[in-house]
């Protein structure tokens, strides 16, 4: 059954102090009867037991039981051995206190797997019946006396009938009486099982036992059968043998019969009064008076007081035969559910009664929220929201401000590297929303985009879809950004025209600063402040513009005929087919073939054609002079130099391959860089100037909550380690008291941690949305949010399991031990 070979165990092994508590003992145990370690107190009987049982390890040896060896400690094969194998009872009982007699013993039975609800009760009250405790089984056990908790320890270990019992001194803590009828239970028991009795009472081992094992110094020094009948001179003080006493015949005739045991009470004057069916007993004597009943423990024996013997034990009403074999729930890992244990958790926060318990749950709520106003804080200073600094789309790159290039390097970069083509803005630009509505009034909603043509587009952004409307088709037709279209509906004047939906915008009028129109068709969303455009009206929005006077009035001239494509129509003369030539309005006083000097940006143009406004165009290019694309492009690229021929401001590409474009553009001295990348790092650097980092205090803050959540856990941990130890020890796994504090630590963060976490993140959105000064202080978008709460979770479980971690390093012998110190 039970097989220790060369066992070794020290405390503080390798140190000064070390003991060799169990000497290269070896052992075999029979699969029945009832065998007692014995000797003086600190010869490492209660430490063999525990060796043997999986409760502590050794440092050297093996133990064989039934079919397995074990060479070395293994939490979860023993977790399991004990759970089918092993019932232990425990000098102190280790009774969960805070559960019933019924409820201790279910305990043991989930933890060996046995769920049924049904089969639980039948079980559970035959064993308790068997040990005479079936009228208390949904009693406290704090309620019960002494030999009454070691019997539900007794029912307990032997409820899962398991192959072996364990017993520590199971009699300790038992008085004469009780001790005697617990030894009969045990005894009792080891007639089908095998028994491991801990003892130093040399009369119970020399009655009880079947073999006995003498320790001393962690050695064995005597190992005997204790075979025979044998005898136990055991007086139990709740029996009167009334053959032992003295009778006084004088009373014998009047029907009363006095015994008495030394001298009797010659003082002694009983009257007996029957009225009415009552009889009333009045007593006169200086003795003490007791009355029996039917409820008393006394007993009174018509015979002579004889010592037990060994053959008297056979005749104890206990049997074990009807309790059958466990088999355990496989659908189930664990005897403890998430859903109740998170109840109990909750449970165990709302009934702390103590103030400094209240006051450190308060102190955690606070702190909570002061960490919400950090990260608001330090995610406007390190992290912005994209619409405060991105002006750009997502999917150029560009050259910085302070990279200046010259000409000659710029065609060559234009037209040498493959996949590269300027974008005719370096800077977005600004355009109109006009909205007018005859029943409720007209709103006109300025906002700043970046143009991208619809070929662009295509190459670009093939995998954004059109959330609304359509792309553009004519040259008039724009579509927008959601991103764009979401700014113009949060507009006061059209929030009071009722708009409040980007969809609504489509059919509105965009106008540009040449004072032409577009209407929106459609709207994407690319997550940038972009707007599409046709091929051809890509520069309807460039602010190169042309000044000459006419009658003393300075005339914005050009525009590129890209741009009015679908918007004139040609009267006079033919379209433009090469640079430097023109279109004018039909009511230009100068004829065909006329030569027109512009500024030296646009050089002289000759007029080659006259146009008309269409009708939807409102007359709006009246006045223009209208150049080719090509020409205004070369022109654009000219307005962005300096003095010294260098290009200045952004100047922005689209390349085909990024890594491919930054390593080309290096090789000509050139540093190219990612327009997303480059605006975050400048806004973080401008915060970071203006504001200074803010990490500092979010590490202070969440130094603060891990101390907080650590100590908590830490008292809690420290109040229940005798639960602990005693769930350890009567099979629970680690992963079960894990499973415990991790439910209470959810609990502990719903209460504590998420109250003042959303409770501040309602105020710092309402401050958010009060804009001002306070959009300046906070910036807390939704993936912040969500990663702070995720972030509290994380920390509150691995820091609050810290104590719980270090407590379960320790085997379930060593916890009960630091309970009992």
């Amino acid at each position: 059954m039970i097989r220790l070979i060369n066992v070794n165990k020290y405390f503080n092994k390798g140190r000064n102090n070390q003991i060799h508590v169990i000497k290269n003992t070896s052992i075999d145990f029979p699969k029945t009867g009832l065998v007692a370690l014995t000797g003086p107190s600190g010869c490492g009987k209660t430490t063999l037991l525990n060796v043997i049982g999986g409760l502590d390890g050794f440092n050297s040896g093996e133990i064989i039981f039934d079919d397995q060896t074990i060479r070395k400690y293994n939490p979860l094969k023993w977790d399991m051995l004990r759970n089918e194998k092993v019932g232990y009872i425990f000098q102190n009982y280790n009774l969960v206190s805070s559960k019933t007699v019924y409820e201790n013993i279910e305990l043991a039975l989930n933890m060996a797997g046995l769920y049924d609800k049904g089969e639980i009760e039948e079980r559970i009250n035959y064993i308790l019946e068997s040990v005479g405790m079936y009228n208390f089984r949904r009693r406290n056990v704090k309620a019960l006396s002494g030999g009454q908790q070691q019997r539900v320890a007794i029912a307990r270990a032997l409820a899962k009938n398991p192959e072996v019992i364990l017993a520590d001194e199971p009699t300790g803590n038992l008085d004469t009486n009780n001790t005697f009828e617990i030894m009969s239970i045990i005894k009792k028991i080891s007639e089908t099982k095998l028994v491991i009795l801990v003892t130093h009472e040399k009369n119970l081992v020399d009655f009880y036992a079947d073999r006995v094992i003498e320790l001393l110094d962690g050695e064995i020094v005597n190992d005997y059968q204790n075979s025979g009948d044998k005898s136990l001179n055991h007086i139990d003080e709740r029996n009167i043998y009334l053959k032992d006493l003295n009778i006084d015949e004088e009373y014998k005739n009047s029907g009363i019969e006095y015994y008495y045991d030394k001298e009797k009470d010659q003082d002694l004057k009983i009257k007996l009064i029957e009225v009415k069916g009552n009889i009333y007993v009045k007593v006169n004597s200086k003795r003490k008076v007791k009355y029996l009943d039917d409820s008393s423990e006394i007993n009174l024996i018509d015979d002579h007081f004889k010592k037990r013997e060994t053959k008297d034990i056979s005749d104890f009403d206990f049997d074990l035969s009807n309790l059958k074999e466990i088999k355990p729930d496989q659908k189930r890992k664990s005897f403890i559910k998430w859903s109740q244990s998170l109840k109990n958790g909750f449970l165990r926060i709302f009934s702390r009664k103590k103030l400094g318990k209240k006051i450190l749950l308060l102190g955690y709520i606070l702190i909570s929220a002061v960490l919400v106003n950090q990260l608001a804080t330090y995610g406007n200073a390190a992290i912005g929201d994209e619409r405060d600094y991105l002006f750009l789309p997502n999917e150029v790159m560009m050259i910085e401000p302070s990279n200046e290039v010259n000409v000659e390097t710029m065609d060559k970069l234009i037209n040498d590297i493959e996949g590269v083509e300027l974008s005719p803005y370096f800077y977005p630009a600004y355009v109109n929303l006009f909205y007018q509505d005859f029943y409720q009034g007209e709103a006109t909603v300025g906002m700043s985009a970046y143009p991208v043509k619809l070929s662009y587009f295509n190459q670009y952004y093939d995998d954004v879809d059109v959330i609304n409307g359509r792309l553009p088709e004519k040259s008039y037709e724009i579509t927008l950004d959601e991103w764009i279209a979401s700014e113009m509906i949060e507009n006061k004047q059209l929030k009071d025209l009722n708009v409040t939906s980007v969809d609504e915008l489509i059919g509105f009028t965009i106008s540009n600063s040449k004072g032409m129109n577009f209407e929106i068709v459609g709207i994407i969303k690319t997550e940038s402040p972009i707007v599409v455009l046709s091929d051809e009206a890509i520069f309807a929005f460039s602010n190169v513009y042309d000044f000459y006077y006419k009658d003393g009035e300075e005339i914005n001239s050009v525009i590129t005929s890209g741009e009015v494509v679908d918007r004139i129509e040609i009267v006079e003369g033919r379209d433009i087919l090469n640079d430097n030539e023109i279109l004018v309005s039909s009511n230009d006083d100068r004829n065909i073939g006329d030569t027109i000097l512009l500024s030296s940006l646009f050089g002289a143009k000759t007029i080659v054609g006259k146009y008309e406004a269409l009708d939807h165009e409102y007359a709006y290019t009246k006045e223009k002079m209208i150049i080719g694309n090509e020409d205004y492009f070369d022109a654009m690229k000219s307005a962005m130099l300096d003095e010294e021929r260098n290009y200045w401001g952004y100047v922005i590409f689209y390349v085909d391959n990024q890594e491919e474009a930054v390593e080309d553009f290096a090789a000509e001295g050139v540093e190219l860089v990612n327009s997303y990348d480059f605006m975050r790092e400048q806004f973080n650097l401008e915060n970071i100037a203006i504001n200074g980092f803010k990490i500092g205090p979010i590490v202070v803050t969440i130094i603060g909550l891990i101390v907080f959540i650590f100590f908590m856990m830490r008292s809690t941990m420290l109040n229940r380690i005798k639960e602990i130890g005693i769930y350890r020890s009567i099979g629970a796994t680690k992963r079960d008291i894990y499973k415990i504090f991790v439910s209470e630590i959810i609990a502990l963060t719903i209460v504590g941690s998420m109250s003042g976490y959303f409770f501040m993140s309602y105020i710092v959105y309402q401050l958010q949305n009060a804009g001002g000064e306070f959009l300046q202080m906070y910036y807390f978008p939704f993936y912040l949010f969500i990663g702070g709460l995720i972030g509290i979770f994380v920390l509150n479980i691995l820091f609050g399991m810290l104590p719980i971690f270090t407590l379960l390093r320790k085997k379930p012998a060593e916890i009960l031990a630091k309970y009992d110190i």
